[in-house]
């Protein structure tokens, strides 16, 4: 059940429940999602402007002020480079953040 609520959330967050418009980075399409794990910080909190490290070795920052205080440790995600968001999927509080590239 708590998966498909993520899953249900994720489609409505997708569907346009953010504002703002990130341009889609060189090579991808607007919508192309992954899902991945947040291997560093662990653990995870949810809270703004946290550097974090995804399985790829990519390195973003969370651009949503909020403040979760989550714990998560190494916890599965969705992100969406070309949206420039991320939906955790296994937290017992689905939560989608803003996040901006770091390099």
């Amino acid at each position: 059940m708590v998966r498909w609520l993520c899953s249900a959330m994720f489609l409505a967050v997708l569907a346009g429940s953010f504002s703002g418009y990130a341009p889609p980075a060189h090579g991808q399409q607007k919508g192309d999602c992954k899902k991945t794990t947040i291997r560093d910080p662990s653990p995870f909190l949810g809270n703004g402007g946290e550097i974090i490290v995804l399985a790829d070795g990519s390195v973003w920052k969370v651009a949503s002020y909020q403040y979760l205080y989550l714990y998560a440790y190494q916890p599965v995600a969705v992100v969406c480079p070309a949206d420039g968001k991320l939906m955790l999927m296994d937290s017992l509080r689905p939560a989608a953040f803003d996040i901006t590239p770091v390099k």
